[in-house]
């Protein structure tokens, strides 16, 4: 935006950037999961691409548009429904399911990097 290149003096920081980006890639791949739709739980959180199937079903409790959040973990009559929508002329044989990474973990050993590099500077 402001058309300057920002170039720093810290081999670190490009080393800590290269490491947060491949650590990025490996975490996404491991976000979701397909499963078979006669397996799904009580507190799975579908994902929105396995939500936008239901629509057009005229199956009764099935989830709404899920947002892939904690708030959309479905309850036991909805894991019911899916079942039985997988058994229908519309249904599916799997679903994708987003599988939540506890981000505390993450979020403290970002704290640790962090620190120590800053400490490590002065």
């Amino acid at each position: 935006l402001t058309k300057q290149l920002v170039i720093s003096s810290y081999a670190s920081t490009y080393i800590l950037v290269i490491l947060v980006m491949i650590l990025r890639i490996f975490i996404n791949q491991y976000n979701y999961k397909k499963i078979l739709t006669k397996d799904v739980t009580k507190g799975m959180i579908l994902s929105f691409q396995s939500s936008v199937l239901f629509e057009t079903s005229r199956i009764k409790n099935l989830p709404g548009l899920s947002d892939e959040t904690l708030k959309s973990r479905i309850s036991e009559e909805e894991s019911n429904s899916i079942k039985r929508w997988g058994e229908s002329s519309k249904g599916k044989e799997t679903v994708v399911i987003v599988r939540k990474v506890p981000f505390a973990i993450f979020a403290s050993i970002s704290l640790i990097i962090y620190l120590s590099i800053g400490i490590g500077r002065f």
